[in-house]
């Protein structure tokens, strides 16, 4: 296959990065509203969209990837993007120019889509302690201390428990 059609064809597969990313990022929008208004079907729905624009990332990966094994001769296998913009510079610049400068896009969105992601996990996990600590709580098993109305602290009391354990 030609270095142009290769170029072609990882233009193509950018640009298809981009939009995945674009909407993935807005997936985790939606999650983070759904997370936070504890709209179980929303949360559901969001991560199954989730799920599926990273199965789509990952076919597009491996296109990729055998985009840059075409790229090879046999003297030069490309290590990173910047030697195959390197490469593809010596042929045509304003396509090297163009696909670094959507590399360097893909690199900005792809950080954001992990920034909300990670917002969202931290969402998740403190939600899972808040339900661990109500259940322990209710189980009697904290022994979290107690207050009077005059805000001394009491004892705990295991026969204070709402719940029995099963």
């Amino acid at each position: 296959m030609a270095l142009e059609e290769s170029i072609k064809i990882l233009h193509l597969i950018f640009k298809d990065f981009l939009q995945l990313l674009e909407k993935l990022h807005e997936v985790i929008q939606q999650e983070h509203a759904a997370l936070v208004m504890a709209d179980v079907a929303s949360i559901e729905r969001e991560s199954f969209r989730k799920q599926s624009y990273l199965e789509q990332m990952h076919r597009l990966d491996s296109q990729c990837i055998a985009c840059i094994k075409r790229f090879s001769s046999q003297d030069f296998l490309p290590r990173d993007l910047q030697q195959i913009f390197e490469l593809i510079e010596k042929t045509d610049f304003f396509q090297a120019k163009e696909l670094a400068e959507m590399g360097k896009s893909l690199k900005k969105k792809l950080d954001l889509v992990m920034l909300g992601n990670g917002n969202n996990q931290a969402l998740v996990m403190r939600s899972l302690e808040h339900i661990e600590n109500m259940k322990k709580n209710l189980l009697g098993k904290s022994h979290a201390p107690t207050y009077t109305p005059s805000g001394k602290s009491t004892a705990w009391s295991h026969s204070h428990r709402f719940l029995r354990e099963i």
